[in-house]
């Protein structure tokens, strides 16, 4: 039960703490950096080789 009643009173709220959608973001964010990051190693080898 605790798993579910902290999130939902920090979206209504009744406490302090970043809500679900904000946590939905910051990992849909991390996520894209990550992607972002990978592509700019694997142009950079391709890159060097050349």
């Amino acid at each position: 039960m605790r798993r579910w009643a902290r999130p939902a009173a920090i979206d209504d709220g009744v406490v302090d703490g970043q809500t679900s959608a904000e946590q939905d973001e910051l990992v849909q964010l991390r996520r894209e950096k990550r992607r972002r990051e990978m592509e700019n190693e694997t142009s950079g080898t391709s890159r060097s080789s050349v």
